[in-house]
Parts: C-alpha cells; structure tokens; sequence
C-alpha cells in the first residue's frame, strides 16, 4: 500500500480511537484491506462485528445486543458492512436504524466498499448525512500501523493494537502544517452541527499556533474567530464574544478598520450580545459592520441586507417594529434586487416581515407577508 495516500485516513482513525465522544464514521475500502487496516487495532478497546462471519442481512437489534454485550468499548467497529447490503430492505433497515444507533452515543465506524458507500448515498440517505468523516483507504494495509497522532507532538506507533509510544517529535513547521489540517476537519464538524467535537480540534489549532505565530497573525485571527463561532452555537455566549473580540484586535492591525474581515467579526459581535439579550450593545456592532460592508460593498448587495435583517431583528426584539420594518423592507428590496422573487432568501426576507407584523398584532398583515 502506499502509505502516503493512506496517511489522513490513519490520522482520523487514530483521533476517534483516542478522542472522539460518539459518532458515525465511514471507513472505504476494499474488504481485504478493511481487514488489514483495522486488524492492529483489534487487540486495542475496540468491538468489532465482522459481517464475514454472521447473517448477511443489517438487523439493528443484533447490533444493539452486541454493544449491549460490550461496553465501554473506544469504538465499535461493522466490518464489511457491504455484505449486509446486499438486499433492498436491508439498506432501508440501515436508513431506520440511525436514530437508535444515534441514541446510543458512541462511535461506530461502518467499514464497507466505495460501492456500498455510494449505495448508501443514494438510497440510506438519513444515514449518509450523519456520517462525521470519511475514512478513505487504498490498496493494501500494512501489518502495521504507523499513526501520525493528530497534535500529538510525534508518531505513534501501534503494533497488533497496543501504543508503543512517540518515535520522533513534530517539528514547529509540521505542527503548523497539521493545525491547517485539524482546522479543515474542525469546520467540516461545524458544518454537520458536530460543536463539540469542533470545538476540541479548534482549541488544538489554537494551541499550536499561539506556540509558533507572532500574536497578530492572520492565522491566530482565524483561529479565534472560529473559536468565538462555535461557543456561539452552543450558547456560550460569553465566551463568544471574548474569542471574537480577539480576533478583532487582530483583524484591526492585519486588515485594517474598514474590511470585509473586520466588518464580519463585528457583525458576529453584534450577534452574540444580541442573544445576550444585550440589545444597546448588538445595535453599536450591527451598525459598525453595517457602516463598512456599505462602503465596501454598496448599498445593494447581498452582505449588506444581511445586515440590515440583524439590525430589525435587534429592534424588533426592543418592540421598536416601525424601524425593524424599516430595516427589514431594505433588505427585501435587496434580495429581490439581486437574487430574484423566487429566492429562498427573499421569501425568507417576507416571512420576517410577516413576523414583525405578528409581533405586533396585525395578524392580516402578517398572513399577507407569509403568503407572499
């Protein structure tokens, strides 16, 4: 096998074994180097249920007893799962069983052929978008396995499923180059609502290149604004804003005041004490970004009424609605601008319009407004 191509699959394989909480994972490949891939691994905390050698139809209650049989295991592995695949109702009982395997919180990793995985996309759908990351690997395994541990400071060794232990230490430039890579692992979790685990890879980047970057480095700016990002979407609105206003510091030198980077930060502050409910503070960073992204950008496009929708919100949160009309009604008059009627955004730009009129008790006004 060539191992160079293998390299990012070993290293995801190596962070659910060791640091993922749950989840659903999809390791590709053909069934003898699933075989061989995870083979070093079996003698680790792993369960593994070998299609090969049971019913060759996917049934959700065996694999429920067979978690059941063996707790507390790093991960639960479904070795050639395409064998169980090979019947329509099987698929379809895959599809059913997301939500019960999903319940269960832990880490199965669904070993299966590129044909089956594109079966699965096709036809198991709800299963497929669950799916965290995807483990792609080809040719032939190794007898053994070299992981490069994600951050880890080094290469861990695993032979037949135990750690030997760290071979060499990560120089600071391989450590950087690493962190680009968590970083691109850690957004694609955010993508999938995955915060948690988002959050751990971000704080890791963020280790790294506090470690090795000046303190006003892009890369840092990016690193905390991804950081203030996902503490907001778990409701730790706080600490959002302390991550965002770190990364504003730096966006003020890197950029300068009146950029497009400066003017999202600051749109991101706004929201976050918008949730706070800290409306005062909300409307002076909606309309710094605002102010900006005018200049910047023009008063038609499509940024801009993005922003003009965050300043209604604010004012139809305050019971201010003629203003949040006001602002709200720019941006409708962009999104038909610039995307058209029939755009998902300017029906969306209608229905919040129509609840503002909700809010305020013109209920005829609002039923017109979602109709539209």
């Amino acid at each position: 096998m060539n191992t160079d191509n293998n390299t990012a699959s070993y290293e995801d394989l190596a962070w659910i074994l060791r640091q993922s909480a749950n989840g659903f994972f999809a390791l590709v490949a053909s069934p003898e180097t699933q075989e061989k891939v995870i083979a070093p691994y079996r003698g680790a905390n792993i369960a593994v249920y070998d299609y090969k050698e049971h019913e060759k139809h996917f049934r959700y209650g065996e694999i429920a007893r067979f978690v059941e049989d063996n707790p507390d295991r790093d991960a639960y592995v479904l070795l050639n799962l395409q064998f169980a695949l090979l019947e329509p109702e099987d698929v379809q009982s895959l599809n059913f069983s997301r939500d019960g395997l999903a319940h269960m919180r832990e880490n199965f990793i669904f070993c299966m052929t590129q044909t089956a995985l594109d079966m699965l996309n096709q036809k198991a759908v709800d299963l497929y978008t669950y799916f965290k990351l995807f483990l792609p690997f080809t040719d032939e395994a190794p007898e053994k396995a070299f992981v490069t541990m994600m951050m880890g400071g080094g290469v861990l060794r695993l032979e037949n499923g135990k750690e030997i232990g760290f071979e060499m230490e990560m120089s600071p430039q391989q450590e950087l180059a690493e962190a680009v890579w968590t970083e691109r692992r850690a957004r694609e979790l955010m993508k999938r609502a995955f915060y948690a685990d988002a959050q751990f890879l971000f704080d890791e980047v963020r280790r790294v290149r506090e470690a090795y970057l000046e303190s006003d480095d892009p890369y840092l700016c990016d690193t905390y604004e991804d950081l203030g990002d996902v503490c907001d979407k778990r409701g730790n609105y706080p600490a959002a804003l302390d991550w965002f206003q770190k990364a504003r510091r730096i966006a003020f030198r890197a950029y300068g005041q009146e950029s497009a980077k400066t003017a999202r930060i600051d749109d991101r502050i706004g929201g976050a004490y918008r949730r706070l409910g800290d409306y005062p503070f909300a409307l002076t960073w909606f309309q710094r970004a605002i102010k900006i992204q005018e200049k910047i950008f023009g008063v038609n496009h499509i940024n801009t009424g993005a922003s003009y929708n965050n300043i209604a919100a604010v004012y139809d949160a305050m019971g201010e609605y003629g203003t949040a009309l006001e602002y709200h009604q720019k941006a409708l008059a962009i999104s038909k601008r610039v995307l058209g009627t029939d755009h998902p955004d300017t029906a969306a730009s209608y229905g919040n319009i129509a609840t503002v009129y909700q809010d305020m008790g013109e209920y005829g006004k609002a039923l017109e407004y979602h109709q539209k």
